[in-house]
């Protein structure tokens, strides 16, 4: 009896330490940022990129590159984020490793708590250091859902406030005859017509919105 004893005192201590140490790691996360190696892990409300509205480029270094991964369980901070999301790659069978990515930020608790989110999961911005990387990530996340370790957790798409408030503002341009406004990888288009042989027109402001409406 007193062997039996001692080992669930063991078994308590240890999952003790464990829930510590999870509870010092979020700790840190919440107050500053952890630089580790081949990425960082960050705790943010946007990706820590220079935030120039409609800033559509190659997708280099900027927030085009960016993916949101949802539903991640806060025990997930006993690991490393950009290990998490190197492993999330493996199970896509993806050549990914932590040197693609450039950081992984975790949102803040009050973004959590404007949004009447559960606390127990994680919303992280995932931002690599190329667009192809982002594109082959986005393009078989379905293959995550089939691993327990990722079924309830769900990949989209990246887009900032400013790039969502600008695409609801160029959906005018539909009532000035245009086919098409949507946005991709940060950016907002437009289309003149829906034929594949349109060219897509970047929008970058709102002025460029308003001089559209007659260019028709």
């Amino acid at each position: 009896m007193k062997k039996e004893r001692l080992e669930e005192l063991s078994d308590k201590l240890q999952r003790d330490m464990t829930l510590i140490q999870i509870s010092q790691k979020s700790n840190a996360l919440n107050i500053n940022t952890q630089a580790i190696s081949n990425g960082s892990n960050t705790v943010s409300d946007e990706p820590a990129t220079d935030n120039n509205t409609g800033s559509c480029n190659n997708g280099d270094d900027d927030d085009s590159n960016c993916i949101i991964v949802k539903g991640l369980h806060k025990n997930a901070l006993a690991s490393s984020l950009p290990g998490i999301i190197a492993d999330m790659g493996r199970v896509m069978k993806l050549k990914l490793t932590k040197d693609d990515l450039k950081r992984v930020t975790i949102m803040k608790r009050k973004f959590y708590e404007r949004h009447n989110l559960e606390t127990d999961t994680m919303i992280l911005i995932v931002q690599f250091h190329k667009l192809d990387m982002k594109v082959d990530f986005l393009k078989h996340k379905e293959k995550c859902k089939k691993h327990p370790a990722y079924a309830s957790v769900n990949v989209e798409d990246y887009v900032s406030e400013n790039t969502y408030n600008l695409c609801q503002y160029a959906k005018i341009l539909k009532t000035y005859g245009y086919a098409a406004v949507y946005w991709r990888n940060n950016c907002v288009y437009a289309k003149k017509t829906n034929s594949t042989d349109c060219r897509e027109i970047p929008i970058h402001t709102r002025s460029q919105v308003d001089a559209l409406k007659f260019s028709i």
